[in-house]
């Protein structure tokens, strides 16, 4: 009679147990980037991969500590990435400074991966039967790596987005003109970087129906007019500097309305005054 003898398996290792949670964070590092400063297509894919991971890694987490059946992990998975885009919204309204742009929800995305990462890393397989998992699950330099890869991207994009706030804008004026029954509702937004004198001229059919009316609207302020002109008459508006008043700086065509009457009183008289821009 013979025995066989085979030496018992060695316990996991560290490289082996964080390897998961690192490989997550390197992705989520990625992801982050491409969502903050590439195009619209390739930000949008980076946006869902960020989305996705963060459901596996919060599905994995409470799986280790309770059973879950087939079904409770795809809920977890689908609802975990809406739960925090909910969260990371109402924060970013609550605090002074932030707003609901890419860059806000890649933060928040990537964040949250890299939050889930380390506490799959630092959790994952405690109380099991097996008490080296516990110990060896995630070693000092794995953490380190995960942290840092999770604040290399927020660093980046902070700076990006500082510093294209920093560059200065081209400056411009805008020029907008709608009808509502009989009277054409002019306005005129100056981001002009200071106080800027501007003619509006209002013409049909080539004639003017009114004189040219000078406005000086303050730098980021807004003036707004009305004119009451007729419905069934087609209306070029007119935006020109005053200090160049031949060239056409802006300009608006309004057709005639669907349902004009000819009735409609031919009058022009412009009124408005300047008001702060939105």
């Amino acid at each position: 009679m013979s025995t066989e003898w085979s030496a018992p398996a060695p316990p996991p290792r560290p490289v082996s147990r964080a390897r998961t949670p690192i490989l997550m964070a390197v992705a989520a590092a990625v992801c982050t980037l491409l969502h903050a400063l590439a195009p619209q297509p390739l930000a949008a894919m980076a946006f869902t991969a960020n989305s996705v991971m963060f459901g596996l890694l919060v599905a994995r987490l409470v799986e280790d500590r309770m059973g879950l059946t087939t079904a409770e992990r795809m809920m977890i998975r689908v609802g975990a990435p809406i739960a925090l885009l909910v969260l990371g919204g109402l924060v970013a309204d609550v605090v002074p400074g932030l707003s609901l742009s890419r860059s806000t929800w890649a933060l928040v995305v990537g964040a949250g991966v890299h939050a889930a990462a380390i506490a799959l890393a630092a959790t994952a397989g405690r109380g099991t039967e097996d008490p080296i998992i516990g110990r060896v699950i995630l070693p000092p330099w794995a953490i380190g790596m995960v942290v840092a890869l999770g604040i290399l991207p927020v660093v980046t994009v902070v700076i990006s987005v500082d510093s294209e706030a920093g560059q200065p804008r081209p400056p411009f004026s805008a020029l907008s003109a709608v009808r509502a029954e009989s009277t054409v509702r002019i306005r005129v937004e100056n981001a002009e970087q200071a106080a800027t004198d501007y003619l509006v001229r209002v013409t049909s059919a080539g004639t003017a129906v009114v004189e040219p009316i000078p406005v000086r609207v303050e730098a980021g302020a807004t003036w707004q007019g009305n004119l009451a002109i007729a419905g069934d008459r087609e209306v070029e508006v007119t935006l020109a500097l005053a200090a160049q008043p031949d060239v056409v700086y802006r300009q608006v065509r309004l057709a005639r309305a669907p349902t004009a009457s000819a009735s409609a009183s031919p009058s022009a008289s412009p009124s408005g005054s300047p008001s702060p821009g939105p």
